[in-house]
């Protein structure tokens, strides 16, 4: 079971402990002019890895090295750079290697074209019966929800050097580039293995919830239809022309809870 969502609005995915695997996918891009660029590379290296067609349309096979810039054919250097072997089946090595190869897309694009400043930031999970596999990228956490009470479980926050040419009133926490970001830079680590009870919701959250003071932001956390954690994202960056999405987990103890 997979999905994807793009802009303001929440997704919300149901796991029962008994069911099959489930993927998540919580990314936001950043790129030198474009971040929508980025969302969409990383959105047809998750439809190609996990042979689905809920990402949108497949990418066309490529093999040979596209002769234009990648910033101007994203999708034709996506196809001929990304390693499409089947994922292990274990599923800790099978995120484990599906982050990898995202980073290695990113990564070689950039290289490819230097002008591209490719990277992303969130988490990419994998669950599975009563367990979840997390990597988390950038500046990235997980919030459970359990029997009404709030505790992060999950929390990446790695900066490292200050950016190049930080604008004006740009908050802090994005005035340094984080050292795991997927794409411009590494610091890879195993993914989290998490321990999961029926009952308990699981929010994904990207450095942009930061800026959120803690009372409101926990608040919003508490809503189950997620519509106040999107407003509350909305409220916080309305300068902005970007939307940001959030997903939810919610976990069962059997398929026909």
């Amino acid at each position: 079971m997979e999905a994807a969502g793009r802009g303001l609005r929440h997704v919300d995915f149901v796991h029962a402990v008994d069911a099959e695997t489930t993927w998540l996918a919580l990314l936001r891009g950043s790129a030198g002019y474009s971040g929508d660029f980025v969302a969409d590379i990383c959105r047809w290296t998750l439809a190609e890895l996990l042979n689905s067609d809920s990402y949108g349309p497949r990418l066309p096979k490529m093999r040979r090295k596209p002769p234009l810039p990648a910033r101007n054919y994203p999708g034709h250097w996506t196809s001929f750079l990304l390693d499409r072997s089947p994922l292990p089946t274990n599923p800790q090595a099978a995120l484990d290697a599906l982050a990898e190869r995202l980073h290695g897309v990113l990564e070689a694009m950039n290289a490819a074209d230097p002008n591209t400043g490719a990277g992303a930031e969130g988490i990419l999970a994998l669950v599975s019966g009563d367990r979840m596999y997390v990597v988390c990228r950038g500046i990235a956490r997980v919030v459970r929800i359990r029997a009404g009470a709030l505790e992060t479980v999950l929390y990446e926050h790695s900066l490292g050097r200050e950016a190049e040419a930080p604008s004006e009133g740009m908050p802090a926490h994005r005035q340094h580039i984080p050292v795991s970001m997927f794409g411009l830079a590494s610091s890879p680590t195993s993914a989290v293995e998490l321990t999961l009870a029926p009952g308990d919701r699981f929010v994904p959250l990207s450095g942009e919830a930061l800026g959120a003071a803690e009372p409101a932001l926990n608040q919003a956390l508490l809503d189950p239809s997620g519509s106040a954690l999107t407003q509350l994202l909305s409220e916080l960056h309305e300068d902005s022309d970007q939307g940001f999405g959030t997903i939810g987990l919610q976990i069962l103890g059997t398929a026909k809870a």
